[in-house]
């Protein structure tokens, strides 16, 4: 099984948000993708995706964390 890429938000995007990135994520990418939503020890939230396809992973950082 080959490597796959995390790509992780700096903040947890609003609920509106999420739902517009899942669905986007949805329609547009050709591998898998994972979601996770989490929090750590110290009550960090983390949010993001694991890809399949570093392509895919590259798409979603143009769209959803460009600044």
């Amino acid at each position: 099984m080959s490597e796959w890429t995390i790509v992780q938000f700096p903040d947890l995007p609003d609920i509106d948000t999420r739902r517009a990135i899942l669905a986007w994520v949805e329609e547009m990418m050709a591998g898998r993708c994972l979601h996770f939503n989490t929090t750590d020890g110290w009550g960090r939230r983390a949010y993001g995706f694991q890809f399949q396809r570093p392509d895919d992973a590259q798409c979603f950082r143009r769209r959803w964390l460009a600044s």
